[in-house]
């Protein structure tokens, strides 16, 4: 089993109702994709959330986080807890999340970590921060498992 863990460290929110979108999309690896691929999709309404997904990840499958939170400020902690099918032997993903200036009325989001995690609780990968597009942070992630 594998685990992805977002959180981030220290949220600051400059409006009373903490607004917070975050998309993640994982794609496991070997490529080509496969013609049959599934997308699992996990959606949460709360700063501190996990689920646990019932089934495997093949080749060219995705995962899909999508967080909108609207009655809560503070800290968030994401995790999902995922398996992967002996043919995978990497992952491929993507997270983007609304960002505002320090000013602004918006989410304030910093300190941003996406860890892929083994059953052992050990970083298998990590994200990248890519920077900032249209009111959006972008990370990458990459690697074998």
């Amino acid at each position: 089993m594998a685990s992805l863990k977002e959180f981030d460290h220290g949220v600051t929110l400059m409006n009373r109702i903490a607004r917070l979108a975050s998309v993640l999309l994982l794609t496991a690896g070997s490529f080509p994709l496969a013609a049959n691929a599934i997308t699992q999709v996990v959606q949460f309404n709360v700063l501190n959330a996990s689920a646990t997904l019932p089934t495997a990840f093949n080749v060219g499958d995705n995962l899909r986080l999508d967080t909108l939170v609207t009655s809560q400020v503070g800290a968030l902690l994401q995790a999902i807890t995922f398996t992967v099918g002996a043919n995978v032997d990497s992952l491929i993903g993507e997270a983007a999340w609304e960002v505002n200036t320090v000013d602004g009325t918006g989410p304030r989001l910093s300190g941003v970590n996406i860890d892929i995690v083994d059953a052992s609780d050990a970083v298998v990968i990590s994200d990248t921060f890519l920077g900032t597009l249209g009111g959006f942070a972008i990370s990458g992630l990459s690697g074998s498992i």
